[in-house]
C-alpha cells in the first residue's frame, strides 16, 4: 500500500457509486436505471507488449553441406503483461489488477539456440 491505496489499483473505485436505487426510486425517476454516462469501452486495461526476435546465420561448409545456426528470443525485454482490472463493482478488489497476462500462459523470457545441418 502506498498512501492507503493498494499498489495494484488501476483506477480509483471511489469515483463510482456502488449503491443501487430502489424500484420505487426508479419508477419516480427512470434515469436512475441507466448504467451511467460512460461511453462504451471508456476503460481500457493495460496494454500488452511482447517482442520476439530471431537471428539466423547460414554457412556453406562444403558444396553439398550447409549449416544453419539460429538463436530465437521470446519476450526479449522481459516485459510483464498485466491482466485487466476487476470490474465487479460489488467486489472488494474492484479496480485492482490481480493477475499477470493470461493466468494459464505467463510469458517469461525464453531463449533457444539451434544448429541445423542440411545435406
Amino acid at each position: 500500500m502506498v498512501g492507503g491505496v493498494p499498489v495494484n489499483q488501476y483506477f480509483n473505485p471511489s469515483n463510482f457509486n456502488n449503491t443501487f436505487p430502489s424500484s420505487a426510486a426508479v419508477q419516480a425517476n427512470p434515469a436512475l436505471a441507466t448504467y451511467g454516462t460512460f461511453k462504451r469501452n471508456s476503460f481500457r486495461g493495460p496494454g500488452r507488449v511482447n517482442t520476439d526476435m530471431a537471428i539466423a546465420k547460414n554457412t556453406q561448409i562444403v558444396e553439398r553441406l550447409n549449416m544453419e545456426f539460429r538463436a530465437e528470443f521470446f519476450n526479449i525485454f522481459n516485459h510483464a503483461e498485466f491482466d485487466n482490472p476487476n470490474t465487479n463493482i460489488l467486489s472488494s478488489q474492484f479496480g485492482q489488477i490481480t493477475n499477470t497476462g493470461n493466468p494459464g500462459d505467463p510469458r517469461p523470457r525464453i531463449i533457444q539456440f539451434a544448429v541445423r545441418f542440411a545435406f
